[in-house]
């Protein structure tokens, strides 16, 4: 299945030399990040028991809705400096340095790179980029069938599956390939509870239910620019009893007459404006990455510091998607 099997190989060997591995994510982490950070570490445990593997920054991690997933997220301890200097850095979805969650990779003795974006920037030592794969858990699956399948686990399936069918968008995204159903063949053989999987990722409160209705309402669907847009309100999901706020960008990807869709809401912890933008067709990354964000071309993301500067991002996606 994998393309390069050099790098694949480069990577075992590097892991089989270091006794203490780190795991990276990127900031905002998405079910792609931390299943690929889950998934690879517990594969990595299971293949060479003397591993002492820590998951960078997971302690840190508020994803209310993944912790039905990742039951451990609580669990996992800070890791201090003197590890991560001793340790080999394994850096997973992360298109740019810039992005990575704890900003702490390059304490790291040797740093590799594992991620699906294009357009990345190459900081590691080893950088296996796959612009092509539909996910970085895809990734981790062409590593596990080259190297060896023994590890891959129920465990290890689930971890990646999430991976795999959210960045794939439920295998909805032009990303996805033969190539991707296979590896969701693959992981399916073990056996391991994807309707529990599904159940997680796919069912809501209802309050959240109320919440999706009341913000339904206010979104703007600007039919002349083909533009949807959703400003949510400031800890609106506080009144509905909503743990987090989020961007909940789905609830304008379903309208045929838009071309592209986006928005935004305020998180509380961080003092920021954070959005998502998504298409079918046109690129939306060039236009988060004018807006301290990026992305895959269809799905993007950005953070603002004023929310007066929402309709300069509406203005510029109005434009990306009339000059195409």
């Amino acid at each position: 299945m994998p393309n390069n099997t050099s790098i694949i190989d480069s990577i075992i060997s590097e892991i089989k030399q270091n006794r203490f591995i780190s795991i990276f994510f990127h900031e905002l982490p998405d079910g792609d990040a931390l299943g690929a950070a889950f998934g690879f570490s517990a594969y990595i445990k299971f293949m060479f028991p003397d591993k002492d593997i820590r998951i960078v920054g997971i302690e840190q991690v508020d994803r209310s809705n993944l912790k039905d997933i990742f039951t451990n997220l609580s669990e996992r301890l800070p890791t201090d400096d003197d590890f991560i200097s001793s340790s080999l850095a394994i850096v997973l979805d992360t298109a740019n340095k810039d992005r990575i969650f704890s900003k702490k990779a390059h304490l790291a003795k040797k740093v590799i790179k594992i991620d699906h974006h294009a357009n990345s920037e190459a900081y590691g030592a080893i950088n296996w980029i796959e612009p092509t794969a539909s996910s970085t858990c895809e990734m981790i699956i062409d590593l596990i069938c080259h190297y060896n399948l023994d590890g891959l686990t129920r465990k290890v399936a689930f971890y990646l599956y999430t991976g795999l069918i959210t960045d794939s968008g439920r295998y909805l995204h032009p990303s996805t390939t033969a190539h991707t159903f296979e590896a969701a063949r693959i992981l399916m053989d073990t056996g391991f509870n994807w309707t529990l999987l599904h159940e997680n990722l796919y069912t809501k409160s209802l309050n959240e239910k109320k919440l999706e209705i009341y913000l339904s309402k206010k979104i703007v669907y600007d039919t002349n620019n083909q533009i949807a847009h959703l400003i949510i309100p400031k800890g609106i999901h506080k009144r509905f009893n909503v743990p987090n706020a989020c961007s909940m960008i789905y609830l304008l990807s379903d309208v045929k007459e838009m071309n592209a869709w986006i928005s935004i809401y305020y998180d509380e912890e961080l003092k920021v404006w954070k959005g998502s933008i998504r298409s079918r067709r046109f690129d939306v990354a060039t236009v988060a990455s004018k807006y301290n964000g990026g992305g895959h071309k269809l799905a993007a993301g950005f953070k603002l510091t004023k929310i007066s500067d929402f309709h300069k991002i509406i203005t510029d996606l109005i434009l990306a998607v009339k000059t195409k």
